[in-house]
């Protein structure tokens, strides 16, 4: 067993090491193309920039009241995380069963969440119609943004049929339910009592955030949207210039590239020492 989980750590970390060096590679050619892009400041859409990769920066705002489409929470600002959360039985011994809340998923990524603003009971990103100066922001540009205060502040009259705001207490959560009691947590006894029950929490940006924010990609109408070949952070807070974004980029490739060069060298060494142990 130790031979077979030794050859995957090898071959992971040299895969892992491979993956860095490629990026510290290219960080060259990318830092390049990153400075060559138009600085709009203004936020103004020129026709001659059409079809081009545009840094534009400024201050973000909804177009509209953002709102999750499931219960018809309101929530502040451009973009939030919405996530499930369901009832289940801790992993861990049969005289021992503890049951909990546990998240559906931690992946706020599109591709993982059935794409932004999910109109399906999942965890997900939501974002709402969102302009900077005169352009749209295509919604996954918002992705890159934290989302981590804990929003608490529900609009009952603005809920889908059917959905109450929990209060107070570990096991609510500021959360939002179809039920108006939620199990706690029992432990030393099988219970299913609440098994299957589900609730959503939302993560929100910080109240204090000026969502002052730099952001890189094509021109498209009057839509700034993901330049598909640029693989690095879209979306910087701050007001930046193209050369300024490039050097930013350049400093996170370099450290990104080095620290995994590193963890993907240590792990095949690791994987090396686990089969010479086998081996005496």
């Amino acid at each position: 067993m130790k031979k077979i989980i030794g050859v995957i750590l090898i071959i992971g970390g040299l895969l892992f090491a491979s993956l860095a060096v490629k990026a510290l590679v290219s960080a060259p050619q990318s830092y390049e193309r990153i400075r060559a892009a138009v600085t709009i400041k203004d936020g103004r859409i020129l026709p001659d920039n059409e079809g081009k990769l545009v840094v534009v920066s400024g201050t973000l705002k909804a177009a509209e009241q953002l709102q999750d489409p499931i219960t018809g929470v309101k929530l502040p600002g451009v973009t939030a995380k919405r996530t499930v959360w369901t009832y289940k039985q801790d992993t861990g011994s049969d005289d021992e069963k503890v049951w909990d809340w546990h998240p559906e998923n931690t992946d706020y990524s599109e591709k993982a969440n059935f794409g932004i603003n999910a109109e399906i009971l999942t965890t997900t990103v939501l974002a709402a119609p969102t302009v900077l100066g005169e352009f749209k922001v295509e919604s996954k540009l918002l992705n890159p943004i934290i989302r981590n205060t804990e929003f608490t502040q529900y609009d009952e009259e603005s809920l889908n049929a059917g959905w109450k705001v929990l209060s107070g207490g570990k096991e609510s959560r500021y959360c939002v339910s179809k039920e108006h009691w939620l199990p706690k947590k029992t432990t030393g006894m099988y219970s299913s009592t609440g098994y299957g029950s589900q609730k959503i929490s939302y993560g929100i940006v910080s109240p204090d955030d000026p969502l002052e924010y730099t952001i890189i990609g094509m021109q498209k109408g009057d839509t700034i949207v993901k330049a598909e070949d640029i693989d690095s952070v879209t979306t910087f807070k701050g007001i930046m210039t193209a050369e300024e974004l490039a050097e930013e980029n350049k400093k996170g490739v370099r450290g990104g590239s080095i620290f995994g060069i590193v963890a993907g060298i240590l792990l095949a060494i690791i994987g090396v020492g686990m089969m010479a142990f086998r081996r005496q």
